[in-house]
């Protein structure tokens, strides 16, 4: 196997993190997870691995990966990919060279998702390889656990592999302890006895979840997915319903919409971005939107709902499995409807 100098320094920092600089690292659900990511079959399906969770500091990745076995560093199909802010991180020559070779993909903030960083991580996970998001967008500073709204991003990588990917959900806690915001000096260096937990759900994508239902439906409706809708309902027709059982979750409450302030979108003329080549698979996607507007973003509204929903549970369990409270785990910010009631 051949070795992989920067990404075996940047997994050794990462373990250093996990294992030495915190006080504790309690992680759960590793070994299903390494066994699902190295999966022979799944990979010549052409299935990737979608992976995602709440992000509270900015030293979640590539800390969150410090528990991953040294095997899984050596081989680019068993790193993970991930999105980058190109603003943050790919600002001059040498970060680039970096962040490059650490499997980050620059990625426009503003820019929305139809931008070529979305197109190429489509592409890593049709090649069956692992692709990891924070789909809150940026760092949640909450001390209460509160998720914010996620991104359309995921949505669309979700509709729009040609195979659907494998998707776990993992959630995170302590590593806002060990990179505090704000902090003093020195800034730069994280915190030392840190209590981490790292908690790698199940698979959320298994036949007759909320997750395969709705994306039987929405997969099927030609104005959100150009390509493969037609083997898709031929699919759906011969599914059995799952055996699988599971705990019934928690009923999570959902507040008014949120206050924050919406951002508005840059000027891609402003920021110097080219729009997508008309032949493009963005191109191709971004005009399937606009043909059918309204239902599109109401599908992927609906989506990463679930997919919310999804790791807010994982969140209730991790901390019933330690005995504490929920507290607020998981609790929602905002709504999808205009009137605050829940869908």
């Amino acid at each position: 196997m051949p070795i992989r100098p920067y990404v075996s320094l940047v997994g050794g920092f990462a373990k250093y993190l996990t294992n030495v600089h915190s006080s504790s690292c309690n992680v759960i659900g590793l070994e299903r997870f390494t066994e699902l990511l190295a999966d022979e079959e799944r990979k010549k399906d052409g299935r990737g691995v979608l992976t995602y969770a709440n992000h509270i500091s900015v030293m979640d990745d590539p800390g969150v990966f410090g528990c991953m076995p040294w095997w899984t560093f050596q081989r680019p199909d068993t790193t993970r990919w991930t999105l980058g802010a190109s603003d943050i991180l790919f600002t001059n020559r040498l970060f680039n060279h970096l962040f490059n070779r650490g499997q980050v993909i620059s990625t426009d903030r503003g820019r929305g998702i139809f931008q070529p960083a979305l197109d190429r991580a489509i592409a890593k996970l049709e090649e069956g390889q692992w692709v990891h998001l924070f789909p809150e967008g940026y760092v949640n500073l909450s001390r209460t656990m509160v998720l914010r709204r996620f991104k359309w991003g995921m949505s669309r990588l979700l509709l729009e592999s040609q195979q659907r990917p494998r998707v776990v959900p993992i959630w995170i806690e302590g590593f806002d302890q060990m990179m505090p915001d704000p902090r003093g000096f020195p800034s730069f260096l994280p915190r030392p006895f840190a209590k981490l937990t790292i908690h790698f759900g199940e698979p959320i994508d298994r036949i007759g979840s909320a997750l395969d239902t709705m994306l039987d439906t929405l997969r099927c409706k030609h104005s959100l997915n150009p390509r493969g809708w037609e083997k898709e309902q031929e699919l759906v027709s011969a599914k059995q319903p799952s055996d699988v059982q599971r705990e019934e979750a928690p009923s999570i409450p959902i507040p008014p919409p949120s206050t924050f302030p919406s951002v508005p979108t840059p000027d891609p003329a402003v920021m110097g971005w080219a729009p997508p080549p008309p032949d493009s698979r963005a191109a191709q996607a971004q005009q399937a939107t606009l043909d059918d507007e309204s239902a599109a973003m109401e599908a992927r509204s609906r989506l990463v709902e679930v997919l919310r929903r999804e790791l807010a549970w994982l969140g209730v369990r991790s901390r019933r499995l330690r005995g504490e409270k929920e507290g607020e785990v998981g609790r929602l910010v905002h709504s999808l409807v205009p009137d605050g009631s829940d869908r």
